[in-house]
C-alpha cells in the first residue's frame, strides 16, 4: 500500500491475522484465518501469507479495526453510500 501512496487509517494485528485499511477505502488482510476472520469469502482460501484485498469492503471507509483469535471487528465510518451497503 505504501508504494501506491495510500494513507493507512486503521491497522491491527491479533491472534494470527493482520488488517489494514486506507482513507480511500482499500482494505487488505493476511495471516492464518481458519475461522474466516480474514474476510475472503466462503469459496476462497482462509489464509494468506501476503496482503490480499478484502473485496466485500472495497470502497468502504473503516474507522477502526480489532483483530483477535477467531474474529475481526470493524467500525465502518458510515460516511457515504458505499459505507451504508456494508
Amino acid at each position: 500500500l505504501a508504494n501506491n501512496m495510500h494513507v493507512v487509517t486503521a491497522f491491527d494485528g491479533g491472534g494470527m491475522t493482520v488488517f489494514c485499511s486506507t482513507q480511500n477505502g482499500v482494505t487488505v488482510s493476511w495471516g492464518n484465518g481458519q475461522m474466516g476472520e480474514l474476510g475472503y469469502g466462503i469459496n476462497n482460501p482462509k489464509s494468506s501469507s501476503k496482503p490480499k484485498f478484502v473485496e466485500k469492503l472495497d470502497s468502504v471507509i473503516i474507522c477502526d479495526v480489532s483483530c483477535g483469535y477467531g474474529h475481526t471487528l470493524m467500525i465502518i465510518c458510515d460516511e457515504d453510500e458505499e459505507d451504508k451497503k456494508a
